[in-house]
């Protein structure tokens, strides 16, 4: 944990200038600026905190793995009704596509026994 408070320390080092960091110093007098709590309130060393650490760790990968398998049942799902769907609008173009042929032969034959009529 000291090495990631000695790093941002460098960091914020390196980011301000001299006379900014020592402004900053005065008005802090001695308290961290790093907004974490002591390390009294961690918990010492960490250790006590690593079984908890682990056990959130596996529940969040059998959540993670339960939302992942659940999306691939859902794309499954989604691709079959598309598949459905496109089924059915292609009968309905072919059923429609056969309805307007079969009013075009009778608007043909119409036309052919009115042309018929007209020649007597």
């Amino acid at each position: 944990m000291n090495f990631y408070l000695d790093r941002s320390k460098a960091f914020n080092e390196m980011r301000d200038s001299p006379s900014e960091r020592e402004e900053m110093d005065d008005a802090n007098d001695g308290e961290d600026d790093d907004d974490l709590p002591p390390m009294s309130k961690l918990g010492g060393d960490g250790e006590e905190g690593m079984p908890v650490l682990a056990d959130s760790i596996v529940r969040f990968e059998k959540l993670y793995n339960k939302i992942q398998n659940d999306k691939r049942e859902l794309t499954v799902e989604l691709r079959k009704m598309h598949a459905e769907f496109e089924r059915e609008l292609e009968l309905q173009k072919k059923e429609i596509l056969e309805k307007v042929s079969d009013e075009i032969v009778k608007l043909q034959e119409q036309a052919d026994v009115d042309d018929g009529d007209s020649d007597d």
